[in-house]
């Protein structure tokens, strides 16, 4: 709770202050926690899945991921005002509302595919963790030169 009020006070002083070092400060923030949030919507779905080390019979909860989802899509957002001041590519403000969509399909579809369903949400999870990383990376120096 205090790291979400923290983070609150940061988007009023990026709004407030208008100067680019808070602008990079908030797209590293929301950058960072897109993709921490993308490997724990990945966790969190493979969590039923046997084969798994962190297995839990009843471990998967369509609440975590919807929670999940709509902070994937507040940062989707976030990104999207922020590319007004910094040179943000297309594939990276884009990237937090496909994730979104990939996690509520995963738990849209009927329960008669539960194994399948949780693994391609975990792996689609991960894969976009992945792509998340190098859009990153690549985008990085866009927005400190």
């Amino acid at each position: 709770m205090p790291l979400i009020i923290l983070f609150s006070l940061l988007i009023i002083a990026v709004f407030w202050l208008d100067s680019l070092p808070v602008y990079r400060i908030l797209y590293v923030i929301a950058n960072l926690s897109v993709l921490i949030i993308l490997f724990t919507a990945a966790e969190t779905l493979s969590s039923v899945l046997p084969f798994v080390p962190w297995y839990q019979a009843n471990g998967f909860s369509a609440v975590v991921i919807i929670y999940l989802a709509v902070w994937l899509g507040i940062f989707g957002v976030i990104q999207s005002a922020l590319s007004k001041y910094l040179k943000i590519g297309r594939p990276l403000k884009c990237l937090p509302f496909a994730g979104a969509a990939v996690l509520s399909l995963s738990i849209a579809m009927p329960v008669d595919f539960g194994a399948a369903i949780q693994i391609f949400g975990s792996v689609a999870a991960l894969a976009l963790t992945i792509v998340q990383i190098i859009l990153f990376a690549l985008n990085f120096k866009n927005v400190f030169k």
